[in-house]
């Protein structure tokens, strides 16, 4: 993916800039499902924070560079480094992405958000203050949408049908094993 795309996102969080740079980073034959940060948040805990940083920028781009948490994960070792600055940077990157999902869309089966990872659904559920219930698929109109309940009642919608395809794809250029 062609770096250009994030930068111009970062410079200027519009929803049109958002809605380029994920299209961009869905042609990039990421992995929707990749799991290289598994036990991530052990090492936070652990205050190993210097390995955080050296995990986290391994396999940053291309699996998690849209995934709001990541940064934010990233931006809390930075903080436990001493490195102000880029703790800051990093937060501002999560919130920036944070702000392009709420823009996507309007969480309605009409107008379902938009994401780029299955855990941007629960990074927006806990930036908007709202508890994990329950999460379902559903088809509406031809697209595949992930719909998380939440326990204040709210029903939230997701087009999850981009990432689907993405790890088909994915599944297809690999072949049979």
């Amino acid at each position: 993916m062609d770096d250009s795309y994030f930068s111009q996102f970062i410079n200027d969080p519009s929803q049109e800039n958002f809605a380029e740079l994920r299209n961009a980073h869905l042609q990039s034959g990421y992995d929707p499902y990749s799991s290289e940060l598994e036990g991530i948040d052990q090492l936070l805990k652990e205050a190993k924070f210097e390995e955080v940083v050296a995990r986290i920028k391994q396999v940053m781009t291309p699996n998690f560079l849209l995934s709001p948490s990541t940064h934010l994960r990233l931006a809390a070792a930075y903080e436990g480094t001493g490195d102000q600055e880029k703790c800051e940077l990093e937060r501002a990157i999560g919130r920036a992405l944070i702000k392009g999902i709420q823009e996507s869309g309007k969480g309605t089966p009409e107008e379902p958000y938009k994401v780029t990872r299955t855990s941007d659904e629960y990074d927006l559920l806990y930036f908007e203050g709202l508890k994990f219930e329950s999460q379902s698929l559903r088809e509406v109109d031809g697209r595949r949408m992930d719909v998380l309940k939440t326990k204040e009642g709210r029903e939230i919608w997701f087009d999850v049908s981009d990432l689907l395809a993405a790890i088909k794809a994915k599944l297809t250029k690999k072949g049979p094993q």
